[in-house]
């Protein structure tokens, strides 16, 4: 596994919950607001490969840093920085991205 030089801040995003187990996306976008208006240049996150590979559908590429374990399930580290982000963007699916990031700040 090629092994990438990490230069600036990066951050580690936990995942919020609810009391019943689902996720809490209200939460977790203005934790990801906060964390990209606070000039961080790249995000971890600790992910079954599934979701690696179904968000990289919305042009959210994650980039696989460490190997495979067991953790509550198959999962992996992942990393994935602006550039990234920008070079995937699918300009096709700006208005549903528009339309997430209006309902989180609800």
């Amino acid at each position: 596994m090629d092994h990438k030089k990490f230069i600036g801040t990066g951050v580690a995003i936990v995942t919020p919950f609810r009391n019943d187990g689902s996720i809490d996306f209200k939460s977790l976008g203005k934790l990801l607001e906060h964390v990209i208006k606070g000039g961080v240049n790249y995000i971890v996150a600790m992910m079954e490969l599934r979701l690696a590979k179904h968000l990289s559908r919305f042009g959210i590429c994650f980039i696989q840093l460490g190997e495979v374990i067991d953790y509550h399930g198959q999962r992996a580290l992942f990393y994935i920085d602006d550039h990234i982000l920008i070079e995937n963007f699918k300009p096709e699916l700006e208005e549903f991205y528009q339309f997430v990031d209006s309902q989180l700040k609800l």
